[in-house]
């Protein structure tokens, strides 16, 4: 006789041994919180985030996995620092964080905007510009 077919819900169940974490939906929304955390480290270059960016986001995303709250301990708000402001995302806090919104800002203008031009009108007409104030 041969032996019993299981089905794929059963080994699904089942497959609960890795600190036994939930197998979790994945929403384009949890899709871009995960997207957000691979690239955390491109936001602050002064910041040290474990593992190259290369590496992060080669990996597939993982099924499962659990999102946490860091709350804050009675002791640190006593010591007179401000507060962290919560948010409902780690993307909210990422957009709310005036230092990562200065240095990507500046990132951009430097780099993307200058790629993206040469070679444009814009490009051109400052080449222009420049050709004349050397002539003069």
């Amino acid at each position: 006789m041969p032996p019993p077919i299981k089905k794929k819900s059963e080994k699904v169940s089942k497959k609960v041994g890795w600190h036994e974490l939930p197998q979790q939906e994945i929403t384009p929304e949890v899709k871009r919180e995960i997207q957000a955390m691979r690239l955390h480290g491109t936001l602050d270059p002064k910041c040290f985030v474990k593992g190259g960016i290369e590496k992060r986001l080669k990996e597939p995303i993982p099924d499962r996995f659990q999102f946490g709250h860091i709350i804050p301990s009675g002791r640190s708000s006593s010591t007179g620092t401000e507060a962290i402001p919560k948010k409902r995302s780690f993307v909210e806090a990422l957009i709310a964080d005036e230092e990562a919104k200065g240095w990507t800002k500046k990132k951009y203008v430097n780099e993307v905007q200058i790629s993206g031009a040469s070679g444009g009108k814009g490009f051109w007409k400052n080449l222009q510009k420049k050709r004349k104030k050397n002539m003069i």
